[in-house]
């Protein structure tokens, strides 16, 4: 993971997985908790203060019982905003 410290880039992606997050009602506390992962990760994947990899997304989507259809869908909506 790369972290940018203090560039803050939100992208499309970005913005879906706080969407995702946000549609649950989950805190991002609750969300590293269900992925076993840092606390800061979540916060810092949708932030745009870390690059977002691959298997965060599916690591991601499987913990909160979503599919790729799903974050594409909305990655695409963010795209276009």
């Amino acid at each position: 993971m790369s972290l940018r410290n203090k560039i803050v880039h939100e992208t499309p992606e970005s913005k879906a997985l706080k969407e995702l997050r946000q549609k649950r009602e989950l805190s991002l506390q609750k969300v590293a908790d269900l992925m076993l992962v840092s606390k800061q990760l979540p916060y810092l994947m949708e932030c745009g203060r870390a690059d977002i990899t691959a298997e965060y997304v599916v690591k991601f989507l499987h913990a909160l019982d979503y599919t790729l259809a799903d974050f594409e869908h909305l990655v695409g909506k963010e795209a276009g905003n």
